[in-house]
């Protein structure tokens, strides 16, 4: 069931399904459902406990908080796009399962912190594990460096042979390349720990809520000091994006390109056609190796592809358009004609 969405306030009509498509973040930050669900227990037992509630709402959102953690848990739970994001899409769940008392979940909370919170918490969670893991690795290495103290091999300075060393000294290398990655994410580790609930939209809340104890229920050290920064603090993403691209070969690209297809069609409408197809693909096949590679480059502008050629490909030398060697693959159309038809030369 979609639910009305926090910005849709200054609009009288609902979104096409195309707009809904384009703005949800539901397809990634779906991730997160797990901490949402925290975040919002942690947050209804606080206003319980302040009176804020009263015990029979409070008790019956925590209860179907519950339930969906469980189900979340056992076999997942449906997001839809209709519901944008994985905030709205929990609250929908949630007021499916115990009607419109869910609203009051909002109580003392905006959507502002509950982001930042569930944020945290999943980075929280992770950083210790990619710590452990980077640790396992220098592990590996200290292992590997001590079975190689006098493994000879060449040693280089400026792409040049410089002297030999020592395989087990090279290894060494990176053992402490990786010891300031471990520094740098234990540094974001005490950034995680500051909670953001209770700042609210951006000033904080009229009612007596309490920071400390939904901090205490998270794992969290303590609250942000400063409601503004809480709400707004964007150091962490940027330091933990940076930290993590560090751990990557720095000249990493995508070495499959437009410019590595070769094409031959019979006249130029074909040709047209060709690289226009080609042009789609590399844009569809660029979204998609953005979420692998994390990089933010553009193949925009379009430029003309010279390697797609008019002709008769029965006809032309190939090696004329690329070298033999630089081959991979060969795929083609025979001619468009019914198989018993075909010619022996066509064939």
């Amino acid at each position: 069931m979609p639910i009305k969405k926090m910005w849709g306030g200054r609009f009288e009509k609902a979104a096409s399904e195309l707009v809904d498509e384009f703005g949800a973040s539901i397809s990634f930050d779906q991730e997160m459902a797990k901490e949402d669900i925290m975040g919002s227990l942690a947050h209804v037992k606080m206003l319980k406990a302040t009176n804020i509630l009263s015990a029979t709402d409070a008790d019956q959102i925590i209860k179907g908080l519950e339930e969906l953690k469980t189900e979340l848990a056992d076999h997942g739970l449906h997001f839809t796009v209709a519901n944008e994001d994985i905030h709205m899409n929990i609250e929908a769940l949630l007021t499916e399962k115990i009607g419109p008392v869910a609203g009051k979940l909002h109580t003392g909370r905006s959507r502002n912190d509950q982001v930042a919170t569930d944020f945290h918490l999943y980075i929280k969670e992770r950083l210790p594990k990619v710590v452990a893991a980077i640790k396992e690795l220098q592990q590996a290495l200290v292992r590997l460096a001590s079975e190689n103290v006098e493994t000879i091999m060449p040693g280089y300075t400026h792409m040049q042979h410089a002297q030999p060393i020592s395989y087990g000294h090279y290894l060494m290398a990176y053992f402490q390349m990786f010891q300031r990655d471990v520094e740098r994410f234990q540094f974001n580790q005490q950034h995680t720990d500051l909670s953001p609930l209770g700042a609210a939209a951006l000033a904080g809340t009229t009612f007596p809520i309490d920071r400390q104890m939904t901090a205490d229920l998270l794992g969290f050290k303590a609250p942000y000091a400063n409601s503004l920064d809480a709400v707004s603090d964007r150091d962490l993403k940027i330091i933990v994006g940076s930290n993590s691209t560090l751990n990557l070969d720095a000249d990493i690209k995508v070495k499959i390109k437009i410019q590595n297809f070769y094409g031959i069609e019979i006249n130029d409408f074909a040709v047209s056609v060709a690289r226009t197809a080609m042009w789609i693909a590399e844009s569809q096949m660029w979204a998609e190796s953005q979420n692998i590679i994390y990089s933010r480059d553009d193949f925009l502008p379009l430029d003309s592809n010279d390697s797609i050629f008019e002709g008769n490909a029965l006809r032309m030398d190939w090696s004329e358009i690329v070298e033999p060697y630089d081959v991979n693959y060969i795929m083609g159309n025979p001619p468009f004609v019914g198989q018993s038809y075909r010619s022996n030369e066509q064939k």
